[in-house]
């Protein structure tokens, strides 16, 4: 195995950095904080949306590919394939809510609208709640076998530590737009690396 294995998780990784924080600047610049926006239409935002979370699922399963292939560390198997459900199933009902709401959000009833509007702001904050607890566990878990992980790693549990009890805060959230290129740009040199090579006799 060499780096070349990891060079597309890599990629999607600096993809990632720059198009996360690009996303949701341009999200709040354009349309603001407030889930009605969604009746106006489907926006380019909307897929860019959807390919940020598609990435960011595949970045964290490639993690888990490389830690247990090439580290044979299986610590932090389970609740990395749970956020990378976690990941695909937020930004899919997401899109897909935004999606029926768009389509047939104008002829709605009041209540209806207000309800779908609340299951919205429902799924959002929840997610940041959940995204929370797992990048504080993933942290936890990668600091705790430090010592026989890749010593970038650490840094990186570190980051991820950070990003979770942001998310967790709800409040302090918006610190993801400077952690998670942070963390991101880490992943990178961790996939593209040369892997510790041991000679078996």
């Amino acid at each position: 195995m060499n780096n070349q294995d990891y060079l597309f998780p890599g990629l999607a990784c600096i993809g990632l950095a720059i198009l996360y924080p690009v996303y949701w600047v341009a999200e709040v610049s354009i349309r603001g904080l407030g889930f009605d926006s969604m009746s106006e239409g489907i926006h380019v935002l909307d897929f860019i949306f959807l390919a940020t979370g598609l990435l960011s699922a595949y970045v964290f399963f490639s993690l888990r590919d490389r830690l247990s292939t090439e580290n044979n560390y299986f610590g932090v198997d389970v609740t990395l394939l749970i956020y990378v459900c976690s990941t695909v199933v937020f930004v899919v009902s997401l899109f897909a809510v935004g999606v029926w709401y768009t389509t047939y959000g104008q002829g709605l009833s009041g209540n209806v609208a207000e309800v779908t509007e609340i299951v919205i702001a429902v799924i959002f904050f929840g997610s940041l709640v959940v995204f929370g607890i797992l990048e504080i566990l993933i942290g936890i878990l990668i600091m705790r076998d430090s010592r026989e992980l890749p010593s970038i790693l650490t840094p990186a549990a570190i980051v991820c530590l950070l990003m979770g009890m942001a998310n967790l805060s709800i409040f302090f959230s918006f610190l993801t737009l400077f952690l998670f290129p942070v963390l991101l740009i880490i992943l990178t040199y961790y996939f593209m690396r040369q892997p510790d090579m041991v000679e078996v006799v």
